[in-house]
């Protein structure tokens, strides 16, 4: 039998596996329409950009940085078509 309600219990976590799975299947696609475009456009692109370069000067952060400056390509490339299915 499946809860309609969405009981939350001490910590602010749903009791029920099925509600973890669904809490958890929201936020990744929370995740992939922040990186589909327009919202990548508008928002996110220059956040990402600004964030590498500030990480370029950093000695450990640059890795970091330099991650980003990599994929960010990637992900315009392929637009992340697949986001919300």
């Amino acid at each position: 039998m499946v809860r309609t309600d969405l009981h939350v219990g001490k910590k602010g976590q749903p009791e029920h596996t099925i509600e973890r799975e669904e809490l958890s299947r929201r936020k990744w696609l929370f995740l992939y329409y922040l990186l589909r475009s327009p919202f990548f456009d508008r928002f996110t692109e220059s956040r990402l950009t600004r964030a590498a370069n500030w990480c370029g000067n950093k000695p450990l952060l640059s890795l970091l940085g330099a991650l980003i400056q990599d994929y960010q390509p990637l992900w315009q490339q392929y637009y992340f078509y697949t986001a919300g299915s």
